[in-house]
């Protein structure tokens, strides 16, 4: 590595000797690494990288707490060696989210050796998803100018993380026709995210404003958020995501319920809701018992567990 073009340039030579001093008997590398999956100058927070690497398979721990402290635990090694940057903090003084500078993000993509891909849509880059072939890497698209959604990414019918990002200012890029196929192909999927700007005319047709129902093709589903999306209602087959451990609807303010089977999730852990002022009831366990919801209800909902 000491020979590689980048390093010899002397910009990157302080971040591999930091990088290096990591314990190699851990997975902090690679969780650094994955870190290139998010687009250069990404407001990213923290408790969503978390998740990702719990839904990728990178905290080995048998209980969900127990991959939640060490997630936390590894974000706070990679925050003291200084690869992150610009911390927006709670009142708790506990970091929120965060940047990562230029130069590390293309530190990032170095190591990570292309395993890691994020890709801004302006045009076609479907050679560059094509040259990746069947391979397993994270993946994040980030989507301007109304660009053509590329159909080459079912080709990685191997992919485990998918992170959409439709920053289009008029005529997104992403809509409810395409999900369908997506979820076909796409089905070893452990963690999606799909996000579509503000920006975007609440009237314009292409929108996401219903989630079809092949999303039961996601078997291996862990992390699914769909914050701030334009949907009005989620499908009964949701619940047929046995695997699904955290579900992000946070600022789908016209989501007016939740499938009447979201008892039926055994294995997850939180449902955040928060900002879901059209959110009426949910129906648990099939039982006409009504759960009422207001516009500050709690963030967290264990579903899996005792406490509801």
């Amino acid at each position: 590595m000491w020979k590689a073009e980048e390093i010899g340039k002397g910009l990157l030579t302080p971040l591999l000797l930091s990088y290096n001093d990591l314990s190699s008997n851990s997975m902090v590398k690679r969780y650094f690494s994955f870190c290139a999956v998010f687009p250069k100058d990404y407001n990213m927070y923290k408790e969503e990288l978390i998740s990702l690497w719990m839904a990728q398979g990178y905290l080995n721990a048998e209980e969900y707490e127990e991959m939640e402290m060490t997630g936390e635990e590894c974000f706070n090694i990679l925050a003291a060696r200084s690869f992150f940057q610009e911390y927006e903090k709670n009142d708790d003084d506990g970091i929120m989210s965060f940047k990562m500078h230029d130069i590390v993000h293309d530190f990032a993509q170095f190591v990570s050796s292309k395993e890691c891909l994020w890709l801004e849509i302006n045009g076609t880059k479907e050679s560059v998803i094509n040259s990746f072939g069947g391979k397993v890497c994270p993946l994040g698209l980030k989507f301007k100018g109304g660009a053509s959604f590329p159909m080459s990414i079912h080709g990685l019918n191997r992919l485990r993380t998918l992170l959409i990002d439709d920053e289009s200012s008029s005529n997104s890029s992403l809509d409810s026709s395409i999900l369908p196929e997506l979820f076909s192909k796409l089905a070893c999927l452990r963690a999606l995210v799909i996000r579509q700007s503000f920006l975007l005319f609440r009237l314009d047709p292409n929108l996401i404003r219903e989630i079809p129902k092949d999303v039961r093709k996601l078997m291996h589903l862990k992390y699914l958020n769909l914050s701030e999306l334009h949907i009005e209602r989620l499908p009964e087959t949701l619940c047929e995501l046995y695997n699904l451990q955290k579900l992000d609807i946070r600022g789908c303010r016209n989501l007016r319920e939740l499938p009447a089977g979201i008892g039926k999730l055994k294995n997850m852990r939180s449902l955040l809701n928060g900002l879901t002022c059209s959110l009426k009831y949910m129906l648990l366990k099939s039982q006409p018992t009504k759960l009422i919801f207001t516009r500050f209800f709690l963030d967290k909902l264990e579903v899996g567990g005792t406490n509801i």
